[in-house]
């Protein structure tokens, strides 16, 4: 029988454009949240400067 094992997240940064909306900042964050099941203090999300791409 073999066994899968879950990598273990340190972290995660969100960069998006929208994030600059403190709405879509939260929806990020919160969808980040529910879809990895990390905790909160270990997500980042910020806004993408021009010219990051």
């Amino acid at each position: 029988m073999e066994r899968e094992v879950a990598p273990q997240v340190a972290g995660v940064l969100v960069v998006a454009e929208g994030a600059g909306d403190s709405r879509i900042k939260a929806r990020l964050f919160e969808a980040t949240r529910v879809a990895l099941g990390i905790d909160p203090q270990r997500i980042l999300v910020l806004k993408m400067e021009r010219g990051e791409r």
